[in-house]
């Protein structure tokens, strides 16, 4: 299909907050991450933070033929990049780029149908170009940035900078064919992590994993985590906006039936607070906390991915996603996994000025970073 088979309507916020079905239909039968990209992901996100970015909505809604084939949540707000003038920048609803104060989202693309991606994504990059003079064009981490590159590339041609930054590695294990060959599948030392020393654990008292199952105990457990990652951390894993939006999402996601938040319990007392979705046949592991003074012996954050990640293959589940980032002292999603997914971030800069300016700037740096 040619550029002129799709057409391109830009909704307002009342429109794209009442397509929840029409999203869900072309989610669907989309590549897009099921989590991140979702409807109730990407509209709390902008209901929280939206405002904070001082950002304005640009929800484009790609058609062929008159058959909706793609929804692309960008917002575009006015920037300025270290020593370059301000400018306006475009991004996808779900991230602000190296902004730390607002809550990350991975895996973000637009959302189309698998035959019509290429189609919207060239009439999304068509009509930003159209739509704004000179704009920048961010793609926080997204699958595919090698796509984007070409994509903005061909579209903006010379007078342009197109750069792809910030790699960081997802890790994902693969328990499609249960919990006991997933184990034969990893190192002695992550097996006995997971396993093994639950042995040791039971010497401490009864051991109990436990799902949480009402609101009450979700917005507690989240306060559990938040003090728990706080001793180890010396801060809360969720604080001001991003605490709001999680209070928020827990309540949605337990609703949904997707919440899969668990305690680890010995002798009665919570020792470990794992924050899990599940979507379909992926469970994403959102976020943890344990108490680190419990056993210097044991790594309780990992015994207790072992529990979630057991019950999890013995559901059916097919991929457990630890997501991007590091451990605190140890790698320990690469010792989890089998499979991992590069990240990046595709930053676009239009104009003859810019361009040379970062141009100068990624030479001075050996590359692009």
């Amino acid at each position: 299909m040619t550029d002129i088979d799709y057409r391109v309507e830009r909704w307002s916020e009342v429109d794209w907050l009442a397509s929840d079905k029409e999203y869900h239909r072309i989610m669907s039968a989309s590549n897009a991450d099921p989590l991140f990209n979702s409807w109730m992901w990407t509209t709390l996100w902008w209901r929280i933070f939206g405002s904070k970015l001082e950002a304005k909505l640009c929800v484009l809604a790609i058609y062929c033929k008159d058959m909706l084939v793609g929804i692309a949540p960008f917002y575009c707000r006015s920037e300025s990049r270290k020593v370059f003038f301000p400018t306006t920048t475009v991004q996808l609803v779900g991230m602000s780029w190296r902004n730390p104060d607002v809550q990350l989202s991975e895996y973000l693309d637009i959302v189309a149908t698998k035959d019509a991606y290429l189609g919207v994504q060239k009439a999304c990059i068509k009509y930003i170009k159209e739509l704004y003079a000179h704009p920048e064009i961010i793609i926080v981490s997204t699958r595919a940035p090698n796509m984007w590159v070409e994509a903005l590339e061909h579209r903006f041609g010379c007078a342009s900078y197109t750069r792809s930054v910030d790699a960081s590695i997802s890790y994902q294990a693969d328990i499609d064919g249960g919990f006991s060959v997933y184990l034969s599948n990893i190192s002695a030392s992550a097996r006995r992590s997971l396993l093994n020393l639950r042995r040791r654990l039971e010497r401490h008292g009864r051991v109990e994993f436990l799902f949480i199952n009402t609101r009450e105990e979700a917005l507690h457990a989240l306060h559990e985590l938040n003090l728990l990652h706080a001793t180890r951390w010396g801060s809360p894993a969720f604080s001001g906006e991003r605490l709001e939006f999680h209070s928020n999402f827990i309540l949605a996601a337990m609703k949904r039936g997707i919440l899969r938040m668990s305690r680890l319990l010995v002798g009665g007392r919570p020792i470990s607070i794992l924050y899990d979705v599940r979507i379909e046949k992926r469970q994403y592991n959102l976020q943890m906390g344990f108490d680190q003074t419990f056993d210097n012996k044991l790594s309780l954050g990992l015994l207790h991915l072992g529990f979630s990640i057991e019950d999890a293959a013995h559901d059916g589940v097919k991929i457990y996603d630890f997501l991007a980032g590091e451990g605190k002292k140890a790698d320990y999603k690469q010792r989890l996994s089998q499979a991992s997914i590069e990240l990046r971030s595709v930053q676009h800069v239009d104009g003859k000025v810019r361009s040379c300016l970062y141009r100068a700037y990624d030479a001075l740096l050996g590359g692009r970073q």
